[in-house]
């Protein structure tokens, strides 16, 4: 019985070695799969695939099939030229949105600069596909090759992948947009580009910082300007003890008050921080409308404070001179 077996999986592959050399002779002419390649393709895996009962030559016919692709000089300098005029495409699109549509309208800098981005990614896109059918490409052949991206991704490619997803994830959602002020673990200062993978922040010493995207997407961040501009000063002011507190709490009102930059609404707020052993500590806070502006309004503010006190005779609390101690 042994023998019979043997028999029997002897003829079967010969039977298939000989449909499958009929159908070599059929695409010996295709470029993408020459005659030799299919050949030892057949030489290879026949035997394995005819044991566990699969017709190697209707395996290679689909993979001739699926392939079929001509590359040929033609085939080349169509490819990229679609994929050209398909940027350049994008290119002229997005400008035009820019200087006719988006300029107009009253929308944020940053969702304008979202939408600028993703008309150009959805542009990069299309005319990848485009270019690929110009040349030919069946696009259901993807899948063979779909397995075997999917394990690079798995390995190699996967801190990439997430950085792509998590840049795109920023400019559907906008936890943050170009131009804002935001805090992270790195550092702050001010969005000024989303990039495909990370995302640069200018810093206030005028550096830059490029952080991944999908950090900005997973750790925790403070955005400064996320609904609006609005932002809020506090300046301490020590005076000494004994001085009288409500003439502190009058002066300390009507500097903030008369700067033209504090909001009126609401208005300028002054507590009795502190009780400390020489002075008493006030804490005054203000809104104002542009939150990049509220350094300057401080600093504004302690100078008007400097003056006023000088001129009603408000004392600061002296300060011990250290050099005298041993």
């Amino acid at each position: 019985r042994a023998e019979d077996v043997g028999d029997q999986r002897a003829r079967a592959l010969a039977a298939a070695r000989r449909e499958a050399a009929l159908f070599l002779d059929s695409v010996a002419e295709r470029p993408v799969w020459p005659r030799a390649t299919l050949e030892d393709m057949l030489a290879a895996f026949g035997g394995p695939l005819t044991a566990a009962g699969v017709d190697p030559a209707e395996v290679i016919r689909e993979m001739a099939e699926r392939g079929n692709v001509s590359i040929a000089p033609g085939t080349v300098l169509s490819l990229f030229s679609v994929f050209i005029l398909g940027i350049l495409g994008t290119r002229f699109l997005s400008n035009w949105l820019d200087r006719r549509v988006l300029r107009q309208t009253e929308l944020h800098k940053g969702v304008k600069d979202s939408i600028h981005t993703g008309i150009n990614y959805l542009g990069y896109a299309l005319a990848a596909a485009f270019a690929l059918s110009s040349a030919g490409v069946d696009f259901s052949s993807i899948a063979l090759v779909a397995g075997a991206l999917g394990v690079g991704i798995g390995f190699g490619l996967q801190s990439i992948v997430n950085n792509l997803v998590s840049g795109l994830i920023l400019l559907a959602e906008r936890p943050l947009r170009i131009g804002d002020w935001i805090v992270t673990r790195t550092g702050e200062g001010i969005v000024r580009k989303i990039n495909v993978r990370a995302t640069e922040i200018e810093t206030f010493d005028n550096g830059t910082l490029i952080i991944p995207n999908s950090n900005l997407i997973t750790e925790p961040l403070k955005n400064w300007t996320h609904r609006d501009t609005l932002g809020r000063f506090n300046v301490l002011v020590n005076v000494k003890i004994g001085t009288d507190v409500d003439l502190v709490t009058k002066t300390l009102e009507e500097v903030a008050k008369a700067h033209p930059k504090v909001m009126r609404y609401p208005p300028p707020v002054i507590h009795l921080a502190r009780f400390a052993p020489q002075y008493l500590e006030f804490e005054l806070g203000g809104q104002v409308a542009d939150i990049f502006e509220a350094g300057n309004i401080a600093s504004d503010v302690r100078l008007a404070i400097a003056r006023a006190f000088k001129d009603k005779g408000i004392m600061f609390p002296d300060v011990p001179d250290l050099s005298e101690k041993k």
